[in-house]
């Protein structure tokens, strides 16, 4: 009798529990029937461990309209540091805070369908360093997101807050490696490590720019520097090649979409559109300065006339950027030793010196290094009158 009684005071109680639960999901169902059918918010799957900065932005802010729970949640996630600073509403309402940059050579300010752009205050002599820069993070190209993560993780928060700030085109991949794709930067030529830069990845893209980015790495120094590539006007805007400037403009779109999801219109670009032969002289120009660094393989009278075509297409056609001048000197004097033209090799290397120091400044005696080779290997000791001064 009492294994009876038992059995059944517990088969009441289990029914009285299936008659709780029913009511519950029932006042729960017709809860979700008063409400504006929200969804909650949710992440893609990801074989990555989700830490708090990989969450959509864009849909985060959707759901704080509609859920003041969530809107609460990414305070947590999102921590800001209150400071006077210069705010700047985007077109798609999220309100960015950018750090004052305290320069008197430039000023960031918002570009319609850009978003931020770098602006001339004044007029800017040709080599004038504008930016100099220390990476807010380092780290080796084709990074997965875990390296990524890894190495975003030993940062301060400071660093963190100026990475997020960061815009990201990619918006489909994971948030980090979207910012690092987005803009980062080669630490050097062929390098096999990359750089994120705060003021520096506001410049935006043009195939005739007017200034060029070198990374300097010495006396413990590291850092990167923008630098005028000839005078600019107060107001004008300071733009970079992302990509190699002188490809066909076809390709050059092809690269810019693929990475950078735009479609460069900058007036090189309309030019080529129309012109098509000068859209293939405007590509010649890469293959002539490549043959005359192969002048070994290559006869030096060839090297010399295209180094004296690519010489006046600068000077014509590409505001006779200071970068493309030093290349094209210092490319051009073994095949003027391999002539014999030792006038030539003199007047040049005399060129390449001074465009040089005004790159590379403090610097600059490292990049003599391979001119001063030359010169003391291949040119006759009565043709150095004047350039020992250059090699103390």
């Amino acid at each position: 009798a009492d294994v009876v009684g038992v059995t059944t005071r517990s088969a009441a109680k289990k029914e009285q529990a299936q008659t709780t639960a029913d009511q519950s999901e029932t006042e729960t169902e017709e809860e979700t029937d008063d409400t504006d059918n929200r969804k909650p918010l949710e992440l893609e799957s990801t074989t990555d461990r989700v830490l708090p900065h990989h969450l959509d932005i864009t849909r985060l802010i959707e759901e704080q309209r509609k859920d003041p729970e969530i809107r609460k949640n990414s305070s947590k996630c999102f921590p800001v540091k209150r400071r006077p600073k210069e705010k700047i509403k985007m077109n798609n309402s999220i309100v960015r805070v950018i750090d004052d940059p305290q320069s008197d050579l430039f000023v960031i300010k918002p570009i319609d369908g850009k978003g931020l752009g770098m602006f001339a205050k004044c007029d800017i002599q040709c080599g004038t360093v504008i930016v100099c820069e220390k990476p807010l993070m380092k780290f080796p190209s084709y990074s997965s997101s875990i390296l990524l993560e890894e190495i975003y993780n030993k940062l301060d928060l400071e660093t963190k807050r100026r990475i997020r700030f960061l815009l990201a085109s990619q918006t489909r991949t994971h948030p980090l490696v979207s910012i690092c794709n987005t803009n980062s930067i080669p630490l050097a030529h062929d390098s096999k490590e990359k750089g994120l830069f705060y003021y520096i990845s506001m410049v935006n893209h043009s195939c005739e720019s007017n200034t060029f980015w070198i990374w300097f790495d010495y006396d413990n120094k590291q850092e990167m520097k923008l630098i005028a590539d000839r005078r600019i006007k107060a107001g004008e805007e300071l733009v970079c090649s992302y990509i190699e400037r002188f490809h066909l403009r076809e390709r050059r779109h092809e690269i810019l979409q693929n990475t950078w999801l735009f479609k460069c219109q900058c007036d090189i670009c309309e030019r080529h559109e129309k012109d098509k032969k000068f859209d293939e002289q405007w590509a010649s120009y890469s293959k002539d300065q490549d043959f005359i660094l192969e002048c070994d393989s290559n006869p030096p009278q060839e090297c010399v006339e295209k180094f004296l075509k690519s010489f006046k297409f600068v000077q014509e056609h590409y505001h006779n950027s200071l970068l493309q001048m030093f290349l094209l000197h210092f490319c051009i004097l073994l095949p003027c030793c391999i002539l014999k033209q030792w006038y030539n090799v003199v007047k040049y290397s005399r060129k390449a010196i001074c465009l040089g120091e005004i790159i590379y400044d403090d610097d600059y005696e490292r990049y003599l290094i391979p001119i001063k080779e030359i010169i003391e290997a291949k040119v006759p000791k009565e043709y150095r009158t004047g350039l020992e001064k250059y090699f103390k």
